[in-house]
């Protein structure tokens, strides 16, 4: 095992190690740019100790302590040491890069703490309120009533068409039968795809760019 891991895995390394002492990145020598290998990767596989990661992040024993009080331990090490795993206690050892307001955006409801839930869903029913008064959202009663106000319409429009036909022109009886054909089929599948939209079946296309969006996050 490199230097560099020898107290993964043993007691606190006995060095000039001084916890309260605040660390600085040495200066570069213009010497030595070697840099850990991919095969130390596996070393760190089997678990750091406090010291390791105070030396590694710069910083002092007391306040790596702190950092990782709700870090879970990967287990015990001799003299009682605790080892974490590695890439857990990075994520408590560095302040998070990502904008908190867009980390909550997008948690799910079931995700943000207890006292956060009750004012998310008062904050999307006055959002809700405020769509619906200016008409950017619909109620599903209010969507249904108009669908069936326009399938009537096509539908009384359509019925007349065979008759239209005949007493403007003519038509023979075959002619008749394949108009009708063509009507009731037309009927049908207007009738089924607006069914369709009722019961959530199909998408709009606001819904379809929505879950595109949020698979490319």
């Amino acid at each position: 095992m490199t230097n560099a891991f020898a107290d993964l895995l043993g007691a606190e390394p006995e060095d000039d190690f001084d916890p309260g002492t605040e660390y600085a990145p040495p200066a570069p020598s213009g010497k030595d740019f070697r840099t850990l290998k991919p095969s130390h990767v596996h070393e760190l596989d089997r678990g750091v100790t406090i010291n390791w990661l105070a030396q590694a992040f710069l910083k002092p024993r007391k306040d790596v302590e702190k950092l990782l009080a709700r870090c879970p331990i990967l287990r015990m090490g001799p003299n009682s040491s605790k080892i974490y795993d590695f890439r857990v206690a990075a994520a408590f050892m560095v302040p998070p890069r990502v904008s908190v307001k867009d980390y909550i955006k997008n948690l799910e409801p079931k995700d943000l703490p207890e006292r956060l839930r009750s004012e998310f869903w008062s904050a999307r029913l006055k959002e809700q309120k405020a769509r619906l008064i200016a008409r950017e959202l619909w109620r599903s009663e209010d969507v249904q009533a108009a669908f069936g106000d326009v399938l009537k319409l096509i539908k009384d429009t359509v019925l007349l068409w065979t008759d239209t036909v005949e007493e403007s022109s003519g038509i023979t009886d075959e002619q008749r039968a394949i108009l009708d054909e063509l009507s009731r089929d037309l009927l049908a599948r207007v009738g089924d795809s607006i069914d369709s939209y009722c019961t959530g079946s199909a998408q709009f296309p606001s819904q379809e760019s929505e879950l595109e969006d949020g698979g490319e996050q």
